[in-house]
């Protein structure tokens, strides 16, 4: 991704995450990647995680695909 669309596709990615998926990752940029922080709750089960999964690499796609544009 060019170095000038990075802060443009960070903001997309939690628009989409919010109002797609209702729910709240925090993604930043940190080297050539952009990453995610998760956090594990005591009540959060396995599958929260592996839903969580699956939602980032619908997201990731989408960024493949340029549709952040």
């Amino acid at each position: 991704m060019p170095e000038g669309e990075v802060q443009g596709a960070v903001k997309w990615v939690g628009e989409m995450l919010l109002h797609k998926y209702k729910t709240y990752v925090p993604v930043y940029r940190y080297g050539d990647a952009l990453w995610a922080r998760l956090s594990a709750q005591v009540y959060l089960e396995r599958s929260d995680f592996e839903w969580i999964g699956d939602v980032l690499r619908e997201v990731c796609d989408s960024i493949s695909r340029k549709e952040y544009r």
